[in-house]
Order: C-alpha cells, then sequence, then structure tokens
C-alpha cells in the first residue's frame, strides 16, 4: 500500500520541529538566565561583522558586536554580542554588560556606559 513513507516523513518533520523549539528555548533560558544572574561589567566593542542570511523571504542582515571586557578574576575575555538592541554602536563604544562566570564567553548587552 506505500504508506509507510508519509508517516517517517511525519516523524522526521516532528523531530525538527522538536529540535528547533528546544534551541530557542534553550537559548532563551540561557539569556533570561544571565540577565538575571550574571555579573555586570563594563566593556568595550572591538570590531563589528556583519553576517547573512538566506531564506525563503530573502537575505536578512546581522551585525555581530565583538566586545572584551575583564571578569571578576582580571582576565581579559572577547566575546560576541549578535545584534543588541542598541544599534550604531561603534568600535571603541563603551557599554555594560552581563556576564556568567562559568560562561564568559556568552554576554548580554545592558546599555551604554554611564560616566561617573
Amino acid at each position: 500500500m506505500g504508506g509507510g513513507v508519509p508517516m517517517q516523513t511525519d516523524i522526521f518533520s516532528l523531530v525538527i520541529i522538536a529540535v528547533v523549539a528546544g534551541s530557542f528555548l534553550y537559548a532563551g533560558y540561557n539569556i533570561w538566565r544571565t540577565k538575571k544572574n550574571g555579573i555586570e561589567t563594563d566593556a568595550f566593542v572591538t570590531r563589528i561583522e556583519e553576517r547573512e542570511t538566506h531564506d525563503s523571504d530573502g537575505v536578512t542582515y546581522y551585525d555581530d558586536y565583538y566586545v572584551r571586557y575583564q571578569d571578576q578574576e582580571g582576565r581579559t575575555t572577547e566575546a560576541t554580542i549578535s545584534n543588541p538592541k542598541r544599534k550604531g554602536l561603534a568600535p571603541g563604544a563603551r557599554i555594560r554588560i552581563r556576564y556568567l562566570p562559568e560562561k564568559p564567553n556568552s554576554v548580554v548587552y545592558i546599555g551604554l556606559k554611564k560616566d561617573e
């Protein structure tokens, strides 16, 4: 009867949807956890790289902001922030970030550094 192929396709589609949804949930959880429990510190933008993705809607451009900061142990770390809420940051801009000590390369943009 040949009915096995559609069932396999349906299961495969469900697995793909579950993996994609799980990835989004995991990323969202990590951002939330970093915002809630992360250590806030100063950082500065070292460079900006544009990247693009292609899908059925065409091309979408994203900016990856590379930032450098010192953690609470005094180690210098470089991390990437993809598409911070504030656009127009330039290399050398001083910003505030949050990071988790166990994931120093995963940072969340908080805002511009306020002059003291």
